[in-house]
């Protein structure tokens, strides 16, 4: 069945709404952790012990690698160039079992102090929310592949609080078809 021009932007708007909530619920996951441990700072490790910022990244590691053995995600990829790959070989058809390790691993991680940054889960968490959303709706895949983007987008515009440099950077990079 064919998507109409109005539905697929409810649908880009829809996806960004998603993917915003599990983008925040993340980010809120990692800050609330860090401030529980740091005693109400956020992003300041160094006020702490050298006992528990020693400890800290381990305890991390451990969480990761116990959440990757549960999921069974050992050896997958995730990340921003994982979902490119999936965007362009896989019509952004993200597994939801990858997103959801990513999402627990980026807040282990984020939370405990490792040095990666916010930018590559939250592009993940926001595409894999979007392609999910467009499996479960069972949209065709050039609209399921539209609507990764937006959530690519929704990520970029999160993180980098940019909005309309995330839309211009989706339709250059990931989509390739910017077109004056």
């Amino acid at each position: 069945k064919a998507i109409t021009s109005w539905q697929l932007v409810a649908l880009g708007a829809l996806v960004g709404i998603v993917s915003a909530f599990a983008i925040v619920a993340m980010r809120l996951s990692f800050e609330h952790i860090q401030q529980f441990f740091n005693l109400g700072q956020y992003d300041s490790f160094e006020k702490d012990g050298q006992v528990l910022r020693s400890l800290a990244p381990l305890v991390g590691a451990l969480i990761i690698l116990f959440i990757a053995y549960i999921s069974h995600q050992k050896y997958h990829r995730m990340g921003v160039p994982f979902v490119l790959h999936r965007q362009r070989k896989y019509y952004g058809h993200i597994p939801l079992r990858n997103t959801i390790n990513q999402f627990f691993s980026a807040i282990a991680a984020l939370a405990s102090g490792f040095s990666v940054g916010k930018e590559g889960p939250a592009v993940h968490v926001g595409a894999g929310s979007a392609s999910f959303l467009s499996q479960k709706l069972n949209l065709p895949y050039n609209t399921g592949r539209i609507l990764t983007a937006c959530g690519i987008a929704a990520g970029i515009s999160a993180t980098f609080n940019a909005p309309l440099a995330a839309v211009v950077f989706v339709l250059e990079v990931v989509l390739l078809q910017f077109r004056i």
